[in-house]
């Protein structure tokens, strides 16, 4: 999940080397051009000859319009140019989401529900769109009533909360829920969803939650991933899928495990579902914290 969908990165190495070329040669030329239009008349309004400039005034200030032009647009290249490095440089499978998701100080912490099924379907179109469903059935093993649960998104985007048409229905009683925000922070999304009714020690309850993050995912290689590190009784079932619109070049399933973040490869399963590909992980009792699935198209 990630801020906008960016080209392939040929054509970024490409289009970032022109805007580099361009805006070195405003800084080169524009300012000694300036000055040496300017410098003429300096002189002469000192020496109080300001008609024997070599060009008219109208001259000058047009030729000074231009330089004037020529600096706006270094620096909107010179913006231009840090972005594309600054997708470039993410261009590989880094782990700058992951990782906010893991560390971020504000815990999702779920000390009070023991989940037998943790199900997540995410599909990733040719735009880059992310579009991901959440389930969760659990019970409550605590020994107080809980009427609501906790949950942290991360992606690179800095869409609002508002924008990712957050959905969470009952999957009980088919009944919508409410979506409460507790932090709306580029790239960081926590927020509470309500059940309608609390639900009591020792009693089940299943609900479903989605999310649109638009056009974050890369176009050629990227990374999604989930965490399970918050949920402090378990989790007994772990469903994973990502669906594509073709079939990817290359993919990879990996366990992030709790001890020193060591990395275990995860066989999963791919099925044509349609005119697109499902890539699945399915596991008992995951011991992971997190679960990641890398690709290339």
């Amino acid at each position: 999940m990630r801020d906008s969908w960016r080209p392939k990165r040929g054509g970024l190495v490409i289009i970032q080397t022109m805007d580099r070329s361009l805006f070195r040669q405003l800084k080169r030329f524009g300012l000694p051009a300036l000055s040496l239009i300017l410098a003429p008349f300096v002189v002469n309004g000192v020496s109080g000859e300001f008609p024997k400039a070599p060009f008219s005034a109208t001259t000058a200030i047009v030729l000074c319009l231009i330089c004037v032009g020529q600096t706006v647009v270094y620096s909107l290249l010179r913006g231009r140019c840090t972005e594309l490095e600054r997708q470039v440089r993410a261009g590989g499978p880094g782990q700058l989401v992951m990782d906010l998701a893991l560390n971020y100080s504000v815990r999702p912490t779920d000390k009070d529900n023991r989940y037998t099924l943790f199900k997540v379907f995410a599909h990733i179109d040719s735009d880059g769109n992310y579009k991901a469903e959440y389930e969760r059935h659990g019970i409550n093993q605590s020994n107080a009533a809980v009427n609501h649960v906790r949950v942290l998104t991360c992606a690179d985007s800095t869409q609002e909360f508002a924008q990712l048409g957050v959905q969470a229905l009952d999957l009980k009683s088919n009944q919508v829920l409410k979506a409460v925000p507790i932090e709306d922070n580029p790239r960081q999304k926590l927020f509470d969803i309500y059940f309608k009714e609390p639900v009591h020690p020792n009693e089940q309850f299943a609900f479903r939650w989605s999310i649109l993050w638009p056009r974050v995912m890369r176009a050629t290689r990227d990374y999604d991933y989930i965490t399970l590190n918050d949920f402090e009784r378990g989790v007994e079932k772990l469903s994973y899928t990502l669906e594509f619109e073709r079939e990817l070049a290359h993919s990879q399933f990996e366990e992030i495990g709790k001890t020193g973040g060591s990395v275990r490869v995860l066989k999963g399963k791919v099925q044509s579902r349609g005119s697109c590909y499902c890539y699945m992980l399915e596991l008992q009792d995951p011991p992971g914290v997190a679960y990641k699935f890398s690709y290339l198209i």
